[in-house]
């Protein structure tokens, strides 16, 4: 027997894939005789492409006990085993020697297959990950995988596995260029890159926008507690233990915002990270060289915009502040000089990761990193409403203490007790509508119960019922818009006064208004036979002829269809 297996191209060495298939065979082939060869070649259609693979040939008779003490030769191995006797003893080993070895009947099960898979993309993931990859090979189905994005609550991935998969056509049909199967095929993987590219350009595009707005509410949090801590109130001296509380709260309110902040992964960040994965350690030497000589040469290039230029008449000064532009200048030239020597290096690497397959795996590692730091980013939101609540309430207690001794009150003053009251009652009375509002959603009323058991009963026909007439009334009123149109323009014909000169305007005219009666009519029919007779036709429906004066009750059907559904 052969099994052929893919092995993942982010790997380069051979001694790399032997780890996978030495597992793999440890595994399930230890105790039978093999042989593999380990190919790589670029695909048929994708030239660029490696795609290394193994073949593995084996027999799916057993080295059984005989065997692994005295070695059969092929003529006895492939023969028929040796059975039990008659009398339910065991054949001798010699018996045994001169039979052929038992075969191991799992590998003619097709369920096995499912095993061999799940192991072999097991064993590829634990030598992915060891090699500091993350990837992962999935042997399940695009569905199963689907489904599991959508628990995890991963539009992207759930939108990226809802395809067709790709139907195998055979090196054959590759090779003979006017083959349908092939132009087909070809016509399949675009449009399945540009499904991919667009999935992801919309992922870039909503995580920006998300970075965008944590960045927003962040920052209006964090200027307003800057603002607060460097003002006068909060300077001053804290007597009451309460206000020493609220201070010692906001202090640590801000240290975990700051935390939490560089727990945040950005885009450019989690992009530089999934590239690496894929350079050998030279080339990600020669990266970060590369990028921190640019790094180095902006900074120094914003120190030349900062520094400003002292006066002339201090010549000490003028001639350190010469000397310390030139010096700069110099460095950056040093770096700019460095930088072109590795520009080279740097395009090569950058046409290695722009390959059709590294270049999705990037995108593929970067959504993970992204994903795997949306938990980081709830953590900022919270934190940082948490520091403005914190601000709110040690400004309020000031505010507090400082008018609660006095027995009279300007009007300013008053006027900010009041708002200080009624704001925050505010902020809690729409806090409790929104709930109220959330509550009522996950109540269960009983006009509700019983629909939802109608609806149960029929398997689901009623609410297929109730979407069908919602589609049939929308179709209505866009037929009754086309005939008030067409009683227009009826209208228009028949005031207009024909003559001799203009009758051929008149029967071209009178032709298309019949023409689009006849149309108009033919719609209506097409729209009350395929919209009704079919939903009513249904099988699911079969079941609600027991049920007339329920349907009657529940105002969900016409008078005219309610008869029609008693009399199936």
């Amino acid at each position: 027997m052969e099994i052929e297996f893919a092995l993942p191209n982010k790997l380069k060495t051979m001694e790399e894939y032997r780890q996978i298939i030495d597992a793999f065979l440890a595994k399930h082939l230890s105790n039978h005789y093999y042989a593999y060869a380990i190919h790589e070649k670029s695909g048929t259609l994708s030239e660029e492409q490696r795609q290394p693979h193994v073949h593995i040939m084996f027999s799916e008779r057993l080295i059984d006990e005989v065997e692994k003490i005295k070695e059969r030769s092929a003529k006895y191995f492939f023969s028929y085993p040796a059975r039990k006797k008659k009398d339910g003893s065991e054949p001798s080993f010699e018996e045994k020697y001169r039979r052929g070895a038992p075969k191991n009947r799992c590998w003619v099960e097709k369920s096995f297959l499912s095993i061999l898979r799940a192991d072999f993309a097991k064993i590829q993931n634990e030598v992915l990950a060891k090699n500091g990859f993350s990837i992962r090979v999935d042997h399940r189905t695009l569905k199963a995988q689907k489904e599991e994005a959508e628990k995890n609550c991963d539009t992207s991935l759930a939108r990226l596995f809802n395809r067709i998969p790709e139907e195998y056509i055979g090196v054959i049909s590759c090779k003979e260029d006017d083959d349908p199967k092939l132009e087909r095929l070809k016509k399949f993987r675009n449009l399945r890159n540009q499904h991919f590219d667009l999935i992801f350009k919309t992922d870039s595009a909503i995580k920006e926008i998300e970075d965008l707005e944590t960045k927003d509410e962040v920052q209006l949090a964090s200027v307003k507690a800057r603002e607060f801590i460097t003002s006068e109130e909060f300077s001053q001296k804290f007597d009451t233990p309460k206000l020493q509380e609220l201070k010692a709260k906001v202090l640590f309110e801000i240290e975990k915002v700051h935390r939490r902040k560089r727990s945040i992964i950005s885009q450019h960040d989690a992009k530089q990270k999934a590239k690496l994965e894929y350079m050998t350690p030279a080339e990600r030497e020669i990266w970060r060289k590369y990028f921190e000589m640019l790094a180095q040469k902006n900074q120094l290039e914003k120190f030349l915009l900062t520094l400003k230029k002292p006066d002339e008449s201090p010549k000490d000064a003028m001639n350190a502040y010469e000397e310390m532009v030139s010096g700069v200048n110099f460095k950056i030239a040093c770096l700019l000089v460095s930088a072109a020597s590795l520009k080279k290096s740097i395009d090569e690497i950058n046409k290695k990761l722009e390959t059709p397959d590294c270049r999705k795996n990037i995108l593929i590692v970067t959504h993970q990193i992204l994903q795997a730091n949306t938990y980081a980013r709830k953590m900022l939101m919270l934190a940082s409403k948490k520091l403005d609540r914190s601000v709110d309430e040690l400004k309020d207690a000031i505010f507090y203490q400082s008018i609660s001794d006095k027995d009279y009150y300007k009007t300013r003053e008053v006027y900010n007790i009041l708002r200080h009251q009624y704001f925050p009652l505010k902020k809690e009375h729409e806090q409790q509508l929104n709930l109220k509002y959330c509550y009522r959603q996950k109540i269960i009323s009983p006009l509700r119960a019983v629909a939802m058991a109608k609806n149960i009963f029929v398997k689901g026909g009623l609410k297929k019922f109730r979407l069908a007439l919602r589609q049939y009334k929308k179709y209505e009123e866009k037929f009754s818009r086309h005939m008030d149109s067409f009683h227009q323009r009826e209208k228009i014909f028949q005031n207009t006064k024909w003559t001799a000169d203009n009758q051929a305007d008149f029967l071209q005219e009178k032709y298309l208004m019949i023409k689009q009666k006849t149309l108009l009519d033919a719609e209506k029919i097409a729209l009350i036979i395929l919209n009704f007779l079919s939903i009513i036709k249904n099988q699911n429906w079969k079941r609600l002829v027991i049920l007339p004066t329920l349907l009657n009750k529940s105002n969900l059907l016409p008078p005219v269809f309610s008869v029609k559904i008693t009399n199936l």
